[in-house]
């Protein structure tokens, strides 16, 4: 697929998540390796650009398919290159087209998610996955995230997945992502899995959440509707983190 070169990724340039998903489907058969999808954005981008995030920058920046997952991205693209990135391209966009193809081809998926309620709903829906809802736990807690990983790569092999789905947040989900692939390959060596980092995409689409309206979206204003909705919890992630974020802006349009 076209790409995009911006901090070290290399984000996929298309006019819709519908050729992401094919791109997906495509690989899959030939593929003898894990996968990963990311969706970065702009809080995603400054927060692995840390101190101390070295190596979550370097497994993020090595994924397969890299999804900008934020306007301010496709701005900054169009200010630096004449063929900038052709449109956001969201994780929340991205799981309904994918979970319907899943279904349609009648593929298996395991999921990793944050409660027992949106378990039941997809277990419902789609009887062909199963879910791992882990307890609370802390990022650093190292132990727990590998006896986590163990139990993923038996719900993996126990349904027979080609997909799994992870709906944790950063940086749990990709320390937990990290985890089960090396995991997997290591006890399925040659078997293909996708990985994908879908944060809050899996509560979007039950409804437990709602997304801004298209409007707003297209005015890439998406971050103001949600700080909007949960400003307790995201204040911090919207002024600290653009902050932020606009310093490594400003670097990243005059890096040669």
């Amino acid at each position: 697929m076209q790409t995009c070169k911006l901090f070290g990724f290399d984000f996929i340039s298309a006019a819709h998540v519908s050729e992401v998903v094919e791109d997906v489907m495509h690989v899959i058969p030939s593929s003898d390796m894990v996968q990963h999808i990311v969706t970065p954005n702009a809080y995603v981008l400054q927060e692995l650009n840390k101190k101390g995030k070295a190596s979550l920058l370097q497994f993020a920046q090595s994924a397969k398919w890299v999804l900008p997952d934020g306007m301010p991205i496709v701005w900054l693209s169009k200010l630096k290159y004449k063929h900038a990135l052709k449109a956001r391209l969201t994780g929340s966009d991205l799981f309904p087209v994918l979970w319907a193809r899943i279904k349609q081809d009648h593929l298996a998926a395991t999921f990793i998610l944050p409660n027992t309620q949106l378990a039941n709903l997809f277990c419902q829906e789609y009887p062909a996955c199963n879910v791992c809802t882990p307890t609370f736990f802390d990022p650093t807690d190292e132990a727990y995230i590998k006896f986590l990983a163990q139990d993923v790569c038996q719900l993996l092999t126990a349904q027979n997945s080609q997909f799994l789905f992870v709906g944790l947040g950063d940086p749990k989900q990709s320390l937990i992502g990290i985890q089960v692939a090396q995991l997997y390959e290591k006890q399925h060596p040659g078997k293909p899995l996708v990985i994908a980092y879908l944060g809050a995409s899996f509560e979007f689409y039950h409804g437990y959440k709602s997304r801004a309206p298209q409007w707003i979206t297209q005015l890439g204003l998406e971050w103001l509707y949600r700080f909007y909705k949960e400003p307790k919890r995201l204040w911090k992630r919207y002024t600290v983190g653009n902050i932020r974020f606009l310093s490594l802006a400003f670097k990243e349009l005059f890096k040669k």
